[in-house]
């Protein structure tokens, strides 16, 4: 089964959040303090006082923020355990928070340690098994949604991956007859690519491994076309290392050739350009061009499935939304990709 980066991380990932990261911690005090504000409403109404209110917030985050340290460190030994044990776990740090919470109540408002007790503990119990509820059925969600997307990578490899085997298998079948040495050696070109394909559908694979695929299949039906085709490549060293699907650019080239150069005469020049651009902070974007001569007569170019299927692909495997560009230009159709590289 090939695996996304996206779904290894999630099926790694702990149920529970990072509490102690700087961004949940902003959040957490936002709403104590929210929470302390409906709380000096809902008992003292028109008699809100900022005396109150503003000790009721102190002992919510003094009680919340020992909760979230203790979470944090909760987290950090349960990698392994069972569902039950870390929401006792938990549970049991949350009741430790309220207990502490009493207290900090009771040196500052002077109540005895029972009065400020029973509403901290029930307090403190609401607020745990909410947000744990809460934390476990996002984290459901969010597993669903990974499975989800490897469904639908799967499904956009298995419909390029015939495609293209339908097509590299007729630019053969041209050869038998004429040129039985060179339909052998197509063969074993044919094997090499399959193999590395299948292997690597396992996984994601460099650009540069791509790249070598594409002039595989460029090199099989150059056996077909002749001098007709011809491509150039400019690929540099850092995009070389970036990790995409498997079959992600030979669709887009095979396009260039069945609907740009074969339907041209005299033939013509595939161009294929990739680099890591910078981006505005410090994440990069993978640049990607295809580019093909098109035709004098106008020839029906499909519904781009080829182009949307790759880009589906990539988008399955990185986080941030894909760019994807089909247009034509001077006499040239030109396919870009742009997509934001995960840290």
């Amino acid at each position: 089964m090939v695996s996304t980066p996206a779904e290894s991380n999630a099926s790694k990932a702990h149920w529970l959040p990072d509490l102690c990261r700087a961004e949940a911690l902003f959040w957490v005090t936002l709403l104590s303090v929210v929470l302390a504000v409906i709380l000096e409403l809902l008992i003292r109404g028109a008699n809100f006082s900022l005396v109150s209110f503003g000790q009721r917030a102190l002992l919510i985050l003094w009680m919340v923020l020992i909760g979230c340290l203790l979470a944090c460190f909760i987290r950090r030994l349960s990698a392994n355990w069972p569902l039950w044990l870390v929401v006792l776990a938990v549970m049991l740090g949350i009741q430790i928070a309220g207990f502490l919470g009493a207290w900090g109540q009771m040196l500052v408002t002077g109540e005895s340690l029972i009065e400020a007790l029973v509403p901290s503990q029930l307090l403190s119990a609401l607020i745990g098994s909410v947000s744990l509820r809460f934390f476990y059925l996002q984290y459901q969600q969010k597993l669903r949604s990974e499975r989800l997307k490897q469904a639908e990578f799967e499904l956009l490899q298995a419909r390029i991956q015939p495609h293209f085997l339908f097509n590299t298998l007729n630019s053969i079948a041209s050869l038998i007859a004429t040129k039985p040495d060179r339909a052998e050696g197509a063969v074993l070109d044919l094997a090499d690519l399959m193999r590395s394909s299948l292997n690597a559908g396992q996984k994601l694979i460099p650009l540069g491994e791509e790249i070598d695929l594409c002039e595989k299949y460029l090199q099989i039906e150059l056996l077909r076309m002749g001098a007709r085709l011809q491509w150039e490549f400019a690929v540099s060293e850092e995009s070389l290392r970036v990790h995409i699907p498997s079959l992600s650019l030979q669709p887009i080239v095979e396009n260039a050739v069945l609907h740009g150069v074969s339907q041209i005469p005299q033939g013509g020049m595939i161009k294929l350009s990739a680099s890591v651009a910078e981006r505005e902070g410090e994440s990069k974007m993978l640049c990607i061009r295809v580019e093909n001569p098109l035709p004098a007569e106008p020839v029906h170019l499909g519904n781009s499935l080829a182009q949307k299927n790759v880009a589906a692909r990539l988008q399955a495997s990185f986080s941030e939304p894909l760019s994807l560009s089909l247009k034509s230009e001077s006499g040239r159709y030109i396919v870009e990709i742009s997509v934001v590289l995960d840290d």
